[in-house]
């Protein structure tokens, strides 16, 4: 009465067991090596192959290889910069020790493409008119990033600099503007004044209304008898000199309030040291469609 219980136990402890001594493993995917099980390595002389960024395989004429990254030509001096391991400077190879140059391509679904492995990467944000520049390069060697990160320093500072240079231009236009409006707004409130003299015989000033001679005056009488009289004079007695006189010390009370002349945040010394000092940086750096793809620590 009791084997089947016991032999259904002793069957599932078995298979426990398997199973635990059946246990899979999950493989770890290691990036280094599978992502260069496709690549081909194939020689190429074409002009586009010898751009930053692509995988290169350079066959040393004593028969030795060298695998990397191209940093970048130097045609002047006939030399080859490739990166064979990140962190590293780039090694240095003649043109004239090298047998063979191979591009790396991998395959895709209908052709062979470059492998082409960007080593710097530009971040810009604007905020506004502010314009923030920043690098990323995880390969590049401390002396590398060193001379990346003064490049970004004097561009940044560069920027700021023209930016505020431009704000401070705009001001001085808009200041130049103000006081040509200001002189003309004096210019018709004295016109005005005049012609109230000239017109009314008075002048309206902040102290009240300031009578002169006017231009002319006459009177006339006539009687239903037949006869009549009339007199009359003109010329406006003393009215030029004490009107002139009146206007003046009421000029100020009717001019706008003067503009403050605008002094310049960024003075043209800073700006051009900014700029010698941007100049100095990027020379440093070698760029490819206007992209900075490396940079150079050798003078030599």
């Amino acid at each position: 009465m009791h084997r089947i219980p016991l032999l259904a136990s002793l069957v599932i402890a078995a298979c426990c067991a398997s199973q635990a001594q059946a246990q899979i493993k999950l493989p770890v995917f290691d990036e280094s090596k599978g992502s260069l099980k496709e690549i081909t390595y194939k020689e190429t002389t074409d002009a586009k192959d010898f751009q930053h960024g692509k995988l290169v395989r350079i066959t040393m004429k004593d028969g030795s290889q060298k695998d990397g990254v191209l940093v970048r030509t130097d045609a002047a001096k006939n030399m080859v910069y490739v990166r064979t391991k990140a962190g590293d400077l780039p090694v240095a190879v003649s043109a004239n020790d090298i047998k063979s140059y191979a591009k790396g391509t991998i395959r895709t679904v209908s052709t062979d493409s470059d492998v082409v492995r960007p080593e710097i990467e530009m971040l810009v944000i604007y905020n506004g008119a502010k314009k923030t520049v920043t690098f990323r390069a995880p390969t590049l060697s401390p002396t590398e990033l060193k001379q990346l990160e003064e490049i970004q320093a004097a561009e940044s500072e560069y920027d700021r600099l023209e930016r505020l240079a431009r704000i401070d231009d705009q001001a001085i236009t808009d200041d130049a503007a103000s006081r040509s409006e200001n002189r003309k707004t004096r210019e018709m409130l004295n016109m005005l004044l005049l012609d109230q003299v000239e017109l009314n015989g008075y002048l309206n000033t902040p102290e009240g209304r300031t009578f002169y001679w006017p231009r002319w005056t006459g009177y006339g009488y006539s009687s239903p008898y037949g006869y009549g009289y009339g007199f009359g004079y003109g010329g406006g007695y003393g009215m030029a000199g004490a009107a002139s006189a009146q206007i003046g010390n009421v000029r100020a009370a009717y001019q706008p309030p003067p503009v403050t002349p605008y002094t310049p945040v960024v003075s043209r010394e800073a700006l051009t040291k900014a700029r010698q000092a941007y100049e100095t940086a990027v020379s440093h750096g070698v760029y490819q469609n206007g992209q900075l793809v490396a940079v150079v620590v050798d003078s030599k």
